[in-house]
């Protein structure tokens, strides 16, 4: 998170552990405080955070999250045809299975595997 007062980058972590030293309701309230200067801003609720956050590829999805197909990198023809054959297209829906040994995926009822290159282009944006 970023400080809209004093500009400091800071983890969520940081931030309720300023909290919790300060305030007895620390857990009860959707506020975040500034581990630098201590300004209180209202915490986006995390469905906000995955609606505007910026896509990233498919290798770096979490496991067991579902996620819409923002974009495919078509600079490699060969990984593109690959991609295409198993049905990766924008606005398709996935859902990241395991990320070791491979990273497997599924569209529907079909599994896939891929390597982790083939997975950085297939560009990804959580599901709210």
């Amino acid at each position: 998170m970023r400080c809209p007062m004093c500009g400091l980058e800071y983890d969520l972590k940081k931030a309720e552990a300023a909290c919790e030293a300060a305030c007895p309701l620390w857990k009860k309230c959707d506020l975040v405080r500034c581990p630098n200067c201590f300004y209180e801003t209202v915490l986006e609720p995390a469905w906000f955070r995955r609606l505007f956050a910026p896509p990233c590829s498919l290798a770096d999805l979490p496991p067991g999250r579902q996620a819409q197909v923002s974009r495919i990198e078509t600079d490699d023809r060969d990984a593109l045809r690959k991609i295409i054959a198993m049905g990766v297209l924008p606005e398709t829906k996935i859902l990241l299975v395991q990320k070791f040994p491979g990273i497997v995926f599924e569209i529907g009822s079909a599994r896939f595997s891929v390597d982790e290159e083939l997975a950085r282009r297939i560009h990804v944006r959580e599901n709210p």
